[in-house]
């Protein structure tokens, strides 16, 4: 997996969860879905490289868009 996404589950007990993703558009698409609900992030992580990395909303949405342009090259 490239992108991890921690959530706090809602409840009196939320617990973490989280939800894995090989391309950061598809982390991005489950951050925005997220963002609409009750559900909060707690943080972001780009596990790219050896080990992980916190990163921002912004910094996946510019990771998503810089992928999107080098798939589209490629076609």
């Amino acid at each position: 997996m490239s992108f991890r996404l921690v959530v706090r589950l809602p409840g009196e007990r939320g617990g973490p969860g989280y939800s894995d993703c090989t391309l950061a558009s598809d982390a991005l698409s489950i951050y925005r879905r997220l963002s609409k609900t009750r559900l909060r992030i707690k943080k972001i992580l780009d596990l790219r490289s050896d080990g992980e990395r916190q990163i921002t909303g912004p910094e996946l949405e510019a990771i998503a868009r810089c992928e999107r342009r080098v798939r589209g090259g490629a076609s």
